[in-house]
């Protein structure tokens, strides 16, 4: 339960009204810890009677983070798709001969 969190709810909930591009939506709120954030989205999210995923990363590596997030988030959607790697990609530095060239 929250209170005093109406201004919060009118701003979200003019998010889901929003003229945008395409289909999908980000929000990020962040802030204090134990201050209710999270009841809030949660709240709100279930009110909308729309699709939405919920994920806390954990201290994992990032590739396994966005694995599991993005995994998440096929399985909120009901897509029977296989989740990709995410290895990250690591670039080779540029050393001065190949700068030069």
């Amino acid at each position: 339960m929250f209170v005093d969190r109406v201004p919060e709810l009118a701003f979200l909930n003019t998010v889901l009204e929003r003229e945008h591009p395409g289909p999908g939506q980000f929000v990020m709120v962040y802030g204090r810890r134990r201050v209710g954030k999270t009841a809030l989205l949660r709240a709100w999210a279930e009110q909308s009677n729309r699709p939405f995923t919920y994920w806390v990363a954990e201290k994992d590596p990032a590739p396994l983070q966005r694995r599991k997030l993005f995994g998440e988030f096929l399985q909120s959607i009901g897509a029977d798709l296989p989740v990709p790697i995410f290895d990250s990609l690591v670039l080779p530095r540029p050393t001065a001969t190949s700068a030069a060239s």
